[in-house]
């Protein structure tokens, strides 16, 4: 085996070790915008059934812009939001692909360092692919706010 350098051994592992916590974050915040949206999704559904059995069948114009804010500002962002697939995000490594790639008498500092690479290189992947779904979420927020405007405004004109 190769004498490896003490510092250059400690840093490889530090540096795996942060791209990990890196990807454990970005897992969870996944996580965290599924439910968010879930919880957005849930609360207007409860506004759109309460403002439309409190509005009764005659639906008007502004009761019609407060579900199409429903379905096209809500439900639509929510699917996309609930959709991706955690295939389709990188929070890990492929043990297979790290086995299968080992080079003879490659040392285990130069495996940690290429590992920590390529996981910083998905995550940089995979914080492309998130940052769309918190514009999503905030989408959400705003045709929620707006449902609610619409609905009471609908209901006071009365």
């Amino acid at each position: 085996m190769v004498n490896e350098n003490p510092t250059a051994a400690e840093r490889a592992r530090l540096a795996l070790s942060e791209a990990q916590r890196e990807a454990d974050r970005m897992s969870a915040a996944l996580d965290d915008f599924r439910q968010r949206a879930a919880t957005i999704f849930t609360v207007a559904v409860l506004a759109t059934t309460f403002f439309a059995q409190a509005i009764g069948p005659e639906l008007r114009g502004l009761s019609w812009l407060a579900i199409l804010a429903f379905v096209l500002g809500v439900v639509v962002p929510g699917v996309i939001i609930f959709f991706p697939l955690r295939a389709r995000f990188a929070f890990g490594l492929d043990a297979k692909g790290i086995l299968r790639n080992r080079k003879r008498g490659e040392t285990a500092t130069k495996i940690n360092e290429k590992a920590a690479r390529s996981l910083s290189n998905h995550l940089d992947d995979t914080q492309k692919k998130m940052t769309p779904l918190a514009i999503l979420l905030q989408i959400q927020c705003c045709a929620l706010a707006l449902e609610v405007i619409l609905w009471t405004v609908d209901l006071a004109g009365r």
